[in-house]
C-alpha cells in the first residue's frame, strides 16, 4: 500500500486544524503503520515575504509559526514532510492549478511522484 500528499500539511499552529492534526500526530505519529508506503510532496514555488507574497506568507505563519520560508503558496515546505516518509521537495510545483503555473498534477511535475504508486 502507498500513501502519497500532495501538499498537505501534517503540522498547523491554526486553531482550527490545529486539534484535528494533533490528534492525528500523537496517535498516528509519522509514518505509523509499518506497512505502507507514505510519500509526501511539497513544492517549493514561493517564499514568504510579508510584502511582496502576503498570501503564502499568511499561510506559512499560521501554519508553521513562520511566514518567511519557501513552500506551495498555501503549504510550507517543513509542513508537508512527515518524519519517516519519503519526502519529496519539487521546485515549482504550487498548491493549486492556474494558467501558466505549475502545480502537483502539471505534466513533468506529475511524473516525479507517480512512479511511487507503481
Amino acid at each position: 500500500h502507498t500513501l502519497i500528499t500532495l501538499g498537505t500539511p501534517h503540522t498547523s499552529l491554526e486553531r482550527w486544524t490545529r486539534k484535528n492534526l494533533e490528534f492525528v500526530n500523537l496517535t498516528y505519529p509519522g509514518a505509523f503503520y509499518s506497512d505502507v508506503r507514505y510519500v509526501c510532496v511539497a513544492g517549493k514555488a514561493i517564499y514568504g515575504d510579508r510584502w511582496r507574497s502576503w498570501l503564502a506568507y499568511s499561510s506559512y505563519k499560521l501554519t508553521c509559526g513562520n511566514g518567511n520560508t519557501w513552500g506551495d503558496g498555501i503549504t510550507p515546505i517543513e509542513a508537508a514532510h512527515l518524519e519517516g516518509a519519503e519526502n519529496l521537495t519539487l521546485d515549482g510545483a504550487k498548491h493549486s492549478p492556474r494558467a501558466g503555473s505549475l502545480w502537483y498534477g502539471s505534466p513533468g511535475v506529475i511524473d516525479a511522484w507517480l512512479p511511487f504508486l507503481a
